[in-house]
């Protein structure tokens, strides 16, 4: 496949940031969304289907996930950190920011972690297709397994792992969305996955207690674990804006039996 222009320029830097990534996205996007890039995106919910939206929703909303990410990944148990290696999830993974993000996290902190494969899950094919370049990009001794589907329509025989190494479960700002069903989509990872689970949900608070957050609560609940969100407020999302996050940051093992198994 003809690699973009993007792409060979971002192949072109050497151990890249997500803050690269912005920086160059922001270069292509057209110049009638330049200054307002969040325009052409309906809140950054819909799926993505031009790829000039990508640029756009990058340089929108990009620094708005860093500022979430970098908040939450500080709440990850060191025993957690101490694997040498682990798998990641990513759930409605977008442009791949979550993954971008946590290889910036363990380069802040100065940890070597193998990732051994990441499943990229998104409905949109071509933020999925930008999302496998880019998890390649940062972690290139992954394997990357790429899911064309709505989190609803997802089947336990399309994430299904029982093996025992320790799994990241990103969410960023998906629970949010309330065409998602909390109560499958957890119901299913329950299903789905052995051994020790982390997971990593990031998402809008709006002030205050929010329907966002009771979102975030139902889900967090649903692994019977309590006293897992955390809600941030600060700046970073746009110069001089205030901006707010609920986050939920837990561990917990599922079909543990099962993973002995594998």
């Amino acid at each position: 496949m003809t690699m973009s222009s993007y792409e060979i320029e971002l192949n072109n830097i050497v151990s890249p940031k997500l803050e690269d990534v912005i920086s160059l996205s922001s270069c292509y996007v057209p110049a009638e969304f330049a200054n307002r890039p969040w325009a052409c995106l309906s809140s950054g919910i819909p799926p993505i289907t031009y790829e000039y939206k990508l640029y756009c929703y990058m340089k929108a909303y990009g620094y708005m996930h860093q500022a979430k990410f970098d908040y939450a990944f500080k709440f990850l148990p060191e025993k957690f950190l101490e694997n040498k290696e682990i798998d990641i999830v990513d759930y409605g993974c977008g442009q791949a920011m979550g993954v971008m993000c946590y290889s910036d996290f363990l380069k802040s902190i100065g940890k070597k972690q193998r990732i051994n494969s990441i499943t990229l899950i998104e409905p949109s094919k071509i933020a999925l297709d930008r999302a496998e370049f880019h998890a390649r990009k940062f972690f290139p001794e992954a394997k990357i397994i790429a899911i064309n589907k709505y989190l609803n329509d997802l089947q336990c025989d399309d994430i299904s792992d029982y093996s025992d190494i320790h799994k990241l479960h990103i969410f960023s700002n998906v629970l949010d969305i309330d065409t998602i069903d909390i109560e499958e989509v957890s119901s299913l990872i329950k299903k789905s996955f052995g051994g020790y689970s982390q997971f990593i949900s990031v998402g809008p608070s709006r002030g205050g207690c929010s329907y966002s957050d009771s979102r975030l609560t139902e889900f967090t609940k649903s692994f019977n674990v309590r006293d897992a969100i955390l809600r941030y407020q600060g700046y970073g999302f746009r110069p001089g804006k205030i901006g707010t996050c609920a986050c939920g940051v837990f561990g917990t093992y599922l079909n543990e039996n099962k993973a002995l198994r594998a």
